[in-house]
């Protein structure tokens, strides 16, 4: 079995990969939602348009939460391979 401090050590190993890969994902999003609001500006659209950059910005919360369980499980999955390759 993996000790604690072991894991805590990967934990947050995998944690710091997590909040990279959010980060990015979410600097991505946010330029995409500003980029389609500043067209639906410079176009003109129509009101029943003007809901979709917000439909957009719920994917921010999205991206997160898969980043953040990816880093989860990426971590359950290392603690597990560590366990059965470690010598008893």
């Amino acid at each position: 079995m993996m000790n604690a401090e072991r894991r805590l050590e990967v934990m947050k190993q995998h944690k710091r990969w997590c909040d990279r890969a959010s980060l990015y994902s979410l600097i991505v999003i946010v330029a995409i939602f500003l980029a389609m609001n500043f067209l639906m500006d410079f176009l003109g659209a129509s009101t029943a348009d003007r809901p979709l950059p917000y439909i957009l910005l719920a994917t921010i919360i999205l991206a997160t939460i898969i980043w953040n369980a990816a880093a989860r499980a990426v971590v359950e999955v290392h603690s597990l391979l560590e366990e059965r390759t470690s010598p008893q």
